[in-house]
């Protein structure tokens, strides 16, 4: 089971519409750590001003194992961000 983060975040307004979905069970801990510091990432990519200011759009997925540990049969430990500006 993976997790993900849609939504999108508004650098003029200041306004954040982001929904997560964590990993429930195999993995739940690791995987809402991981949106937490993703979160804190996407803010500081967009906030650094490197993309310019506006609306962004955010598209994020990602695995998290039990204790960071590779088991056979799922994903391994990934995280995906898709960044783009709207506006």
């Amino acid at each position: 089971m993976s997790w993900d983060l849609l939504g999108n975040l508004d650098t003029n307004t200041r306004k954040e519409g982001l929904t997560a979905h964590p990993q429930f069970g195999y993995g739940e801990a690791e995987s809402k750590f991981a949106i937490e510091t993703t979160v804190q990432a996407i803010r500081s990519l967009v906030d650094s001003g490197a993309f310019g200011s506006g609306k962004f759009q955010v598209i994020v997925n990602g695995h998290s194992n039990p204790d960071h540990q590779a088991e056979d049969g799922y994903a391994r430990d990934y995280i995906q961000i898709y960044l783009q500006k709207d506006s």
